[in-house]
């Protein structure tokens, strides 16, 4: 579901980055393997000592929010570098 591409330059630097989730529809089986492998992705990458655990909540909170708002999965290109 996921798409990664760069563009290099001509000395094979890159000078671009892009990852887009192309349109898709979990099954029920597939949904609760994600939430399980998100959640064990959390457990095993804390957070860094000192990060504002309540600002980090607010802002990635309302970008999902925003996202189940405006996003259809089943129908939509989005390209999501902030998203998981």
């Amino acid at each position: 579901m996921l798409g990664s591409y760069s563009s290099t330059d001509y000395c094979s630097k890159i000078v671009a980055f892009a990852k887009w989730q192309y349109p898709h529809t979990l099954t029920t089986e597939q949904y609760a393997a994600k939430e399980a492998a998100d959640r064990k992705a959390d457990e095993e990458n804390p957070l860094p000592a000192g990060t504002n655990k309540y600002l980090y909540d607010e802002f990635f909170g309302a970008l999902k929010k925003r996202r189940e708002l405006f996003l259809d999965d089943s129908k939509d290109y989005c390209q999501s570098f902030l998203f998981r």
